[in-house]
């Protein structure tokens, strides 16, 4: 250090380095600081502490620091996890309302009974029919048409005209995937080119509204899951920042003492690693726990849910948590370690 003069800048900036520096533990190595004269400093008695009371106090400001970063890290993986999980719910949903479009298949006047069972084998081999499920062909008859109709009007329809001129027909559920005007459109052309079958319908208007109200909430999500990202990243970057900030110190000490960039590198890369796991696995529990109290409440949200994606959500989560940090880390430390020593005051 400079030569200790009481009433001097050189005291003052020997002390300061001593305190940054003194008996610190870099990655094993102990690099002691010894001051003579110790007791002949009178001027600055709030520096005169012990190094071992003074590691102390830095262990512990560092250990509250990443502690206060996982915590951080933590409920910002929570919240994507939790809005992950709601874009996927939405998602199933929507594929749920798809799956109950049908196609409605009129059949002709006085069909025999083995063309009935023909035109049904026949539905089943179509690739746009569900191969399982309930009720995906449903066969209803023109008397029973007519008592679903007159206990909806209240009209007995069939005794005033003398006969029922409904027709036998069938009721087939079409997969969400062709959900959509275009695709319905081809299936109703080639529904209707089967002998024995007069004509085909679908719910147009339906179909049309379903498509539109998800089209707006995909835009919606869409736009949250953009914004929501930009949040998570700035603030996990800066959460890891503020981590690294007490530590920019002895980031340079190391490198003024000759440490190469990896060697100075690799133990807050190692760190920001295991702090990006830790808050990705507690996001995960929480987030687990969260689901499964809502499940208990809302019983038709577990016909929507599946385990394999819920473990694609989660692995995702983790996955973001430890790359950000690790990334953020990273750039925080080269940034400190391309920092002349008097700008990190």
């Amino acid at each position: 250090p400079a030569p200790l003069q009481k009433n001097g800048e050189g005291l003052k900036s020997a002390w300061i380095f001593i305190r940054l520096c003194g008996n610190q533990n870099i990655n094993g190595y102990l690099f002691p600081i010894h001051l003579c004269h110790y007791s002949s400093i009178p001027s600055y008695p709030h520096l005169m502490q012990s190094p071992i009371k003074l590691q102390k106090n830095k262990k512990t400001a560092i250990g509250t620091s990443y502690l206060t970063a996982i915590i951080s890290i933590t409920l910002v993986l929570f919240i994507v996890g939790l809005f992950s999980m709601m874009v996927l719910y939405v998602s199933k949903l929507s594929n749920h309302v798809k799956s109950n479009v049908v196609m409605y298949i009129y059949l002709d006047k006085n069909i025999k009974k083995e063309i009935c069972d023909s035109i049904e084998k026949i539905l089943l081999t179509k690739r746009y029919v569900p191969n399982t499920g309930k009720e995906i062909i449903r066969f209803v008859s023109k008397e029973k048409a007519a008592e679903t109709f007159t206990r909806q009007t209240g009209e007995e329809f069939a005794k005033f005209l003398g006969y029922n001129p409904l027709r036998d027909a069938f009721v087939v559920k079409i997969k969400y995937e062709y959900a959509n005007d275009d695709s319905m459109k081809f299936v109703k052309k080639e529904l209707a080119g089967i002998p024995g079958v007069f004509e085909t319908d679908f719910q147009e208007s339906y179909i049309q509204v379903v498509n539109d109200n998800i089209t707006k909430i995909g835009i919606i999500l869409l736009f949250f899951v953009c914004i929501l990202f930009i949040i998570v990243v700035i603030l996990i970057n800066n959460t890891i920042k503020l981590a690294l900030f007490s530590q920019r110190f002895l980031i340079k000490s190391m490198q003024l003492v000759g440490a190469s960039e990896l060697f100075v590198i690799r133990p807050f890369i190692w760190k920001a690693f295991i702090q990006g796991l830790s808050s990705g696995i507690l996001s995960v529990i929480l987030l687990f726990l969260t689901i499964r109290y809502i499940s208990e409440y809302l019983e038709d949200l577990k016909s929507l849910q599946n385990i394999n994606e819920h473990y694609i959500i989660f692995g995702a989560v983790i996955i973001l948590g430890v790359l950000i940090a690790v990334i953020s880390s990273y750039r925080a430390i080269k940034k400190y370690l391309k920092m002349r020593l008097d700008d990190l005051y």
